[in-house]
């Protein structure tokens, strides 16, 4: 097992260098909960799980882009990347362990041919001729999220290894987030939409939302 972050202080100063913070992760995890939570039995039988990660990849983006950060893609493969290009984020179902320090955990499913290509490329040191182009050189964290009936668990971490069937089952480092309770209330916007023409973050509106029935 990699190195694993996750006292409080560690936690916040190992997102900040990646340009991240708690607060954020948790709103992208609320806004994300809030549209997943949208869903009826009208909609087709994936669409909880797939609007859950579609609308997490853009919130993360809306959270990232104002600070240089760009959207990129490469054959379904989504990220946001750092300004210098040297760095990106992916986001993907994480299994029950995802947000345990103590438990590796591993994707909730199986990933393609570019998710693997870009774990191949943080673990070659230094980038080997194969990884010229550049969204192969680059080192790719993924935001795991996992939901039950309680919270939400998340961690940012770096993966180094792919199974044979697929999965990611081994990172070189992991921040874990402190988990997102399910009670709270879900904000519908970004910190940095909430004040509109000067007025208070405070009095922005928010969703109370509860527990569906399973």
């Amino acid at each position: 097992m990699g190195a694993v972050h996750s006292a409080v202080d560690d936690v916040a100063d190992q997102l900040a260098e990646l340009g991240l913070s708690v607060d954020m992760v948790h709103r992208i995890l609320a806004r994300a909960e809030a549209d997943a939570r949208s869903c009826t039995p009208n909609h087709p039988v994936n669409a909880e799980g797939w609007f859950r990660w579609a609308n997490s990849v853009c919130y993360l983006r809306e959270e990232l882009m104002p600070a240089g950060w760009a959207r990129a893609r490469s054959l379904n493969f989504e990220l946001v990347v750092q300004p210098g290009g040297m760095v990106a984020i992916a986001v993907t179902a994480g299994d029950e362990a995802t947000g345990c320090p103590d438990v590796q955990p591993r994707t909730g499913n199986p990933k393609g041919a570019m998710t693997v290509a870009a774990v191949v490329a943080n673990v070659a040191q230094p980038p080997q001729p194969l990884f010229e182009v550049e969204e192969f050189r680059r080192r790719t964290w993924f935001l795991l999220y996992y939901r039950d009936e309680r919270e939400i668990r998340a961690e940012l971490a770096l993966p180094d290894n792919v199974s044979p069937g697929g999965y990611i089952d081994s990172w070189s480092e992991r921040i874990v987030i402190p988990p997102y309770p399910l009670d709270e209330r879900l904000p519908v916007g970004p910190q940095s939409a909430l004040a509109i023409d000067g007025a208070d973050a405070a009095g922005a509106i928010s969703v109370p939302v509860r527990r569906r029935e399973r």
